[in-house]
């Protein structure tokens, strides 16, 4: 409920650790593995966000090359899935951030 509520899965970790307590989860266990699980699905959200920014590419007939490129699609789909993502509604911030990222490119 508290991660449904606040849009934030990081948002219920205190939950979890509460709930994990409650039911005799030994505490070096529950708090390496619910801080471990909170964040790591988050690799599907680099990678959404990798093929958010190649479409985007597409979409305005952009080539889709060189080094330059893509480090710079690698850390704005990082940011989205590591940082952005434990925000509430980070989503929405994360779609915000490659859309500025492809009107810089778009533009020049």
């Amino acid at each position: 409920m508290t991660a449904l509520g606040t849009g934030s899965s990081v948002a219920s970790v205190p939950a979890n650790l509460e709930a994990a307590k409650k039911t005799g989860v030994p505490k070096d266990i529950r708090e390496t593995v619910i801080s471990i699980g909170a964040t790591i699905h988050m690799d599907g959200s680099c990678l959404a966000a990798i093929l958010k920014i190649s479409f985007a590419f597409t979409l305005f007939g952009m080539e889709f090359s060189g080094m330059e490129t893509f480090i710079k699609a690698i850390v704005v789909s990082i940011l989205c899935g590591v940082v952005i993502a434990g925000l509430p509604s980070g989503g929405a911030v994360g779609e915000l951030l490659i859309l500025f990222y492809q009107l810089k490119h778009y533009q020049s």
